[in-house]
């Protein structure tokens, strides 16, 4: 790591301007924000960072380049979730953030190239994932950062949940999430079903003031990498794509898109990315809640009811993400199958939901290592009437499966937290306003 100057002249921030960067991080704002924007070249990496009372910008070039980032890309879209983050390159590239940033600082990550579809902020930093010493946003580019700012709503009272995956492709803990999240706030409305269609949401969304503080979809997410801006959400009559967003003017505070590879775009000139996350942002929405590769269900539902309501509480977007991932991750099998036994007995009386968390409780019985309990709900699920021919032949499977394997010696108990591995609490991130 080495000091090193600027690549072309005035680069940071594309148009943006340090020293109104700086006033305004510095003015009204009681939490220190420090911003670290990087280059890719084919060797090295630059790195910019700012922080509000600097004179002027810090930079540093590090001995990693393009062909080894889009290696780690690869590796983490492939599930190696774990293996990319301990490479070195990457630890490389996050270590001048502790020097930068004070622990509890939100530090803000303008990655370049690769490094947005990596999870930058569950890299080691200091013996730790960033993400335990510092709120962690990302942002397309920093001259986007001001624009989000001003965009700024500080509303949270009401949310308006979407359910609408494509018939054929069924969520099973869609509309499960759908509930736990409309629980959490004092004003709700879910869309689900046939109702939940892509003409529909334009026509809502076009309103100018649509009343509604929070927008969250549980649905298929679709990264198109040779129209990136066909990339979005699969509905029940089709796709609502990043060029749709675009055409709307989103008056909320926050969008949450609880799908898989929400947050993945294609590189643009400069440093964007071009995708469903820019159009959010360009659309008028502050902030927006993505995903950066294909999502565990009930890990995401667990994780984004936990982050609302920490929002709720009061805390910054910023915050509450943080502390979502951090309980998610200690989180043990025991704790899991209380809250998952605790929507359970909300949903009484609902048999495809209830058929929905009994599966999810067999398999945290069975991989917690207790075959007896996973048993009696794998027939429970199969015997429902609400599930499907394919779900009931996956649930009868899986009393095979456990038959066999107690005979052969018995299930062998996972490690005490069944979301302890960054894929399941790291997919998620924040890029825009983190307030």
């Amino acid at each position: 790591m080495q000091s090193a100057p600027l690549p072309t002249g005035e680069w940071f921030g594309r148009g943006s301007n340090f020293r109104e960067f700086r006033v305004e991080t510095a003015v009204r704002v009681m939490t220190r924000l420090v911003l670290v924007e990087y280059f890719v070249t084919d060797d090295e990496t630059y790195i910019v960072a700012v922080a509000p009372e600097w004179e002027a910008p810090e930079t540093l070039a590090v001995a990693v380049g393009a062909d080894e980032l889009a290696e780690l890309a690869r590796a983490v879209a492939a599930g190696e979730v774990a293996a990319a983050l301990e490479h070195r390159g990457l630890a490389r590239l996050l270590a001048p953030v502790a020097r930068w940033a004070r622990p509890e600082d939100v530090v803000y990550l303008v990655p370049h190239q690769a490094m947005h579809r990596l999870p930058l902020q569950a890299v080691q930093v200091e013996g730790t994932a960033l993400i335990e010493r510092n709120p962690v946003m990302t942002v397309p580019s920093a001259s986007v950062l001001r624009y989000c700012r001003a965009k700024r709503k500080a509303r949270r009272e009401s949310v308006m949940v979407v359910t609408g995956p494509a018939e054929n492709r069924p969520l099973a803990l869609g509309q499960m999430q759908s509930l736990l999240v409309a629980d959490v706030f004092r004003s709700s409305q879910v869309v689900s079903g046939r109702g939940a269609s892509r003409a529909y949401l334009m026509d809502v969304l076009s309103e100018p003031d649509g009343g509604v503080d929070v927008l969250h979809f549980t649905a298929h997410g679709v990264f198109d990498p040779d129209d990136p801006m066909r990339s979005g959400l699969e509905l029940v009559d089709g796709r609502l794509t990043a060029a749709d967003v675009l055409s709307l003017s989103l008056d909320v505070d926050l969008v949450t898109l609880g799908a898989c590879d929400s947050g993945i775009g294609a590189d643009l000139p400069g440093d964007n990315m071009l995708g469903l996350t820019w159009a959010l942002l360009y659309a008028g929405a502050p902030s927006a809640l993505v995903s950066l590769w294909q999502v565990d269900e009930l890990a995401s539902s667990l994780l984004l009811t936990r982050f609302y309501t920490e929002l709720r509480s009061g805390v910054s977007k910023a915050q509450a993400l943080r502390a979502a991932q951090l309980w998610l991750r200690t989180q043990t099998f025991r704790d899991v199958l209380a809250l998952v036994a605790a929507s359970r007995d909300q949903f009484a009386g609902e048999p495809f939901l209830e058929a929905t968390v009994l599966e999810q409780e067999a398999w945290l019985h069975a991989a917690s290592g207790n075959p007896g309990a996973a048993l009696e709900r794998y027939r429970a699920v199969a015997a429902s009437p609400a599930v499907s021919s394919a779900r009931r032949e996956r649930a009868e499977s899986r009393v095979r499966q456990i038959r066999v394997t107690a005979q052969l010696g018995g299930l062998r108990a996972a490690p005490g937290c069944p979301f302890a591995d960054p894929r399941f609490w790291a997919p998620f991130f924040l890029s825009g306003d983190w307030l």
